[in-house]
C-alpha cells in the first residue's frame, strides 16, 4: 500500500441522470464518487444504484455502502479485495433488514480502483462487484470490455436457482413483479432474490485502457457495449461530455427508464491513445495524398480532427466529496451463520458534513436513514387553444 500525499486515482469524471418523465414518474436511480478512500488514500470507488419499489432502499445503499466498505478496508488490510466487496454486500443488505425495509430494493453496479506497490512497481487493480442489471463496462484502445454480469430471471442458471427456493416465476419476473434476479433488499422475496454479487478483478497494465463506463439498464436496453465506447471515444477529453452524450443518445433511441450513467478516465493512457488515433489520421491522410492522380484542395479531403464541442452539462451532474468517515465504523466480517447479527457491530458518526446530499437524514443503529419523499405527481398536459 503506498500514500503519495492522496494522489488522484481518477483523471477524469462526469455524471449524467434523467428522470425520463413520458415513461416514468418518479427518480429511482442514485450514485457514488469518491476518489482517495481506505486507510492509505490509495482506493476510488464508483458505484450505481437503481432501485424499485420505492426510495428507501436506494437511499440507504447509496448514503451507506461505501462507509461499510472503507471501514471494511480498514479493519480488515490484509483480506483480498474481492472478499471486502462481497462482505460490503452482504452487511449492506442485513442493514436494509435491520432497518425495517422490506418492500423495496435496488440493483448495484460498483467499481473500486485500487493503486499499490508490488515488487516495486505501481500496479493498478480493478475491481468490480454487481447484483443485478447495473453494468460496469471498461474501454481499451476503443474497445469494450464488460467487466460486470447481468442477473436476469430468463437466465437458465438464475431461474434453476430461484425455482429451488420454491419461488413462482411468471413471464420471466420473480413472484410475478420483479424483473432482476439478484438485489440489496427486496427481503419479501429474499429467498429468490439474494445480494450475492458477480466479482471480477482487472490489472490496469495495459497502455490503451482509457476509460470506464457505469450506468443503469437505462442505458443499456437500448445500447449495446460498443456503441457506448464509440460514444466516449468521440469525447476522450471530456467525461462530463461523455455522459450527457451517452444520456442523449440512450432517450434518442427510446429508453423508458430512469438513466444514470457515469464516465471515468482511469489513467494517462488517454494521452498515448490519443496521440495514437491522431497517428492514425496523419498517416492515412498522406497516404491519400500520396496515391491521389491529382492535386485535391485540403478542404475536401482532410478530417476535421477538433474535438466536439462539450455538451451541457445535464442537471443531476454532481461530484461527492472524497472525504469520508470510516474512522468511525466498527463493523466485523462474519460467517454465513452470524448473518442475523451482523449489523448489531456497526456504529457510524454522523455524515459528512461536507456532503450536502447528506445534511439532514435521521440515524437508525448509527447509519443514514432516508427521508421519505412523496412522488411527484406528473405535470398536467398543455391546455388546447379554442378552435
Amino acid at each position: 500500500m503506498i500514500n503519495e500525499g492522496c494522489r488522484p486515482l481518477i483523471k477524469d469524471y462526469g455524471f449524467s441522470d434523467e428522470l425520463n418523465p413520458r415513461y416514468r414518474r418518479t427518480m429511482e436511480d442514485a450514485h457514488c464518487f469518491h476518489d482517495n478512500v481506505g486507510p492509505h488514500k490509495n482506493f476510488a470507488i464508483c458505484a450505481i444504484y437503481d432501485g424499485h419499489g420505492g426510495r428507501e432502499a436506494v437511499d440507504f445503499v447509496s448514503m451507506n455502502f461505501h462507509r461499510v466498505f472503507t471501514k471494511l478496508l480498514h479493519d480488515f488490510p490484509s483480506e483480498p479485495l474481492e472478499s471486502i466487496l462481497r462482505e460490503t454486500f452482504k452487511q449492506t443488505d442485513a442493514l436494509l433488514l435491520e432497518s425495517n425495509i422490506l418492500d423495496d430494493g435496488t440493483t448495484a453496479a460498483v467499481v473500486v480502483i485500487n493503486r499499490q506497490v508490488e515488487n516495486d512497481k505501481e500496479v493498478v487493480r480493478i475491481v468490480s462487484a454487481n447484483c443485478g442489471d447495473a453494468r460496469a463496462v471498461l474501454i481499451h484502445n476503443g474497445q469494450s470490455k464488460r467487466i460486470s454480469s447481468d442477473h436476469k430471471p430468463s437466465q437458465d442458471s438464475e431461474i434453476e436457482r430461484i425455482q429451488k427456493t420454491g419461488c413462482l416465476m411468471v413471464q420471466n419476473r420473480v413472484g410475478g413483479v420483479l424483473a432482476v434476479s439478484r438485489a440489496l433488499g427486496d427481503h419479501g422475496l429474499k429467498d429468490a432474490v439474494i445480494s450475492d454479487p458477480f466479482v471480477s478483478e482487472h490489472i490496469l497494465e495495459e497502455e490503451g485502457v482509457t476509460h470506464l463506463i457505469v450506468a443503469c439498464d437505462g442505458i443499456w436496453d437500448v445500447l449495446e457495449d460498443e456503441e457506448a465506447a464509440e460514444i466516449v471515444e468521440r469525447n476522450l477529453s471530456n467525461c462530463q461530455a461523455a455522459s450527457f452524450d451517452l444520456l442523449k443518445t440512450a432517450l434518442d433511441k427510446g429508453s423508458m427508464d430512469n438513466i444514470s450513467v457515469m464516465v471515468v478516465r482511469l489513467s494517462d493512457a488517454y494521452e498515448q491513445h490519443k496521440e495514437f488515433q491522431l497517428d492514425i489520421h496523419r498517416n492515412s491522410l498522406e497516404d491519400e495524398f500520396l496515391l491521389a492522380d491529382s492535386p485535391q484542395s485540403p478542404s475536401e479531403d482532410i478530417v476535421d480532427m477538433k474535438s466536439p464541442s462539450p455538451l451541457t452539462p445535464a442537471s443531476g451532474y454532481a461530484i461527492i466529496s472524497s472525504s469520508s468517515s470510516e474512522n468511525s465504523l466498527s463493523p466485523v466480517l462474519t460467517t454465513p451463520s452470524d448473518a442475523n447479527s451482523t449489523s448489531q457491530t456497526l456504529t457510524s458518526s454522523s455524515p459528512n458534513s461536507n456532503n450536502p446530499d447528506n445534511s439532514g437524514p435521521s440515524l437508525k443503529n448509527g447509519f443514514s436513514l432516508p427521508s421519505k419523499q412523496k412522488p411527484t405527481p406528473p405535470a398536467p398536459p398543455p391546455s388546447q387553444p379554442d378552435l
